[in-house]
């Protein structure tokens, strides 16, 4: 298994939370620039 990297990889089905994740990390995705500008929790 893939060593856990910030938050743990659970099966989002087993852990909401890790599927709301998932879906905050996609949007990430289009905001690294504007994200990294700012001091937030990563």
């Amino acid at each position: 298994m893939a060593p856990t990297v910030g938050i743990q990889e659970i099966q989002p089905e087993q852990n909401p939370t890790a599927k709301l994740t998932l879906l905050y990390n996609k949007h990430q995705q289009v905001d690294t620039q504007e994200e990294k500008a700012l001091p937030l929790r990563r």
